[in-house]
């Protein structure tokens, strides 16, 4: 278990080195009359993963943006069920777009395949409700983690 506490950074990692690598190799080519266009074409579906991955990294070590000015002048207690209402807003919209971008892979399998590189394109739309699950995976392991303390950084 413990090689998945922070997969998603690993995953993420590895797609941010495959754009970079990517792109550079396309700017590299130019010069020779090496056309690999096709190639840049898996770049912008592979950034969505990178946020996607990277959203639901931040959700697992407490890093996405709160207001934390109006919880800080809160009686322990009162700052405690403020971030818990806001934990339980956070998961439930995340399952709700997760369970929502359902629909979108299954209009991608209907679309088979990416133009250039021929990847099946629901892989690449599988990327906001995976990520959205994900978040909302570590969304409710941080507030079990977190659920003692009034504050929400560790």
């Amino acid at each position: 278990m413990k090689y998945f506490k922070n997969i998603e950074e690993k995953i993420a990692a590895v797609i941010l080195v495959a754009m970079i690598s990517i792109v550079f190799l396309e700017v590299a080519v130019r010069p020779f009359g090496i056309a690999l266009g096709y190639l840049t074409e898996i770049v912008p579906d592979l950034f969505v993963w990178l946020v996607m991955l990277g959203s639901a990294a931040a959700f697992n070590s407490g890093m996405h943006l709160s207001m934390s000015a109006l919880t800080d002048k809160l009686p322990r207690k009162a700052a405690q069920v403020i971030f818990f209402i806001g934990a339980l807003v956070t998961i439930s919209f995340l399952l709700t777009i997760g369970i929502s971008s359902l629909r979108i892979i299954h209009i991608s399998i209907a679309n088979n395949e990416t133009n250039a590189l021929g990847i099946p394109q629901w892989i690449m739309s599988a990327a906001l409700p995976v990520g959205c699950f994900l978040g909302a995976i570590r969304a409710v392991q941080f507030m079990m983690r977190t659920r003692k303390s009034a504050t929400v950084n560790n």
